[in-house]
């Protein structure tokens, strides 16, 4: 699980919010919607790197 976990963060979480997501299962979605419903890739969890 902490491999999925992390290959998420690695490769999903740095695409904009409104990136569409389509997954294997339910409704399309988007980073942003996952970033604030998704129990394993909440904002607590991740917060995105702000490039200055």
């Amino acid at each position: 699980m902490h491999q999925i976990i992390s290959s998420l963060h690695e490769n999903l979480m740095h695409l904009p919010d409104e990136t569409i997501v389509v997954p294997g299962h339910g409704p399309l979605t988007t980073i942003g919607e996952e970033r604030e419903t998704n129990p394993f890739i909440t904002e607590k969890q991740y917060k995105p790197k702000i490039s200055s």
